[in-house]
């Protein structure tokens, strides 16, 4: 089940506009729109994922992060289209998270939004680290700053405060009719601190 394999997918996909547009949507749909602060992306970049391209004659595949290039640009090109999705599963101690921030609880876009994963070993010290924003760039980023930091420390709340903080310095936010850059660099703080929580809650949560 998808729920099992990435719940930060699930938990973004369930933030997605309403019933009616979650009915009528598609993952791909939302892909090639490439907007910087779509909902599923960030989930989907956490767990590497690839986009298959079809178009006459032939296909290909790319990594999502090399697919996107800008507001509502990707790589696709003329008579081409996203055929499906893949991503690797993680293994062992793992979880993986989404943390959403808009300006009302339906049918709002995220002002910004956070998707994170973690793999501890048995003793709860960081073996891989993921991080990913949405509404802080021109398009969805990931933060090797953070992640690097996270990597190799135990998971305790200061590490995880300090390396949320550590996205700063991977994020160009804008100021627009939905926020300002100074609330978008706090708020993405905030929402990968709480999202690095959960996930590391859910790691732990599997030695049991």
């Amino acid at each position: 089940m998808l729920k099992t394999a990435n719940p930060a997918l699930v938990a973004a996909a369930v933030s997605v506009g309403c019933d009616q547009t979650r009915h009528r949507g598609t993952l791909g749909g939302n892909i090639a729109n490439a907007s910087p602060a779509a909902d599923t992306i960030p989930a989907l970049l956490i767990f590497d994922a690839q986009v298959r391209l079809l178009r006459n004659g032939g296909e290909r595949a790319m990594p999502l992060q090399e697919f996107l290039v800008g507001p509502g640009r990707t790589q696709l090109t003329a008579g081409e289209l996203i055929h499906s999705v893949a991503f690797s599963r993680l293994s062992g101690l793992w979880g993986a998270a989404f943390q959403k921030l808009g300006k009302r609880n339906g049918m709002a876009i995220s002002v910004v939004n956070v998707a994170a994963a973690v793999v501890l070993d048995s003793s709860g010290v960081v073996q891989d680290a993921r991080i990913a924003l949405g509404s802080v760039a021109p398009k969805v980023v990931r933060s090797p700053g953070a992640e690097n930091f996270l990597i190799g420390r135990k998971a305790e709340p200061g590490v995880v405060r300090d390396a949320a903080n550590a996205v700063v310095a991977d994020i160009s936010p804008i100021s627009d009719v939905r926020s300002t850059v100074e609330y978008r660099r706090h708020a993405a703080c905030v929402l990968t601190r709480r999202a690095l929580e959960q996930a590391i809650e859910q790691a732990r949560g599997r030695e049991k």
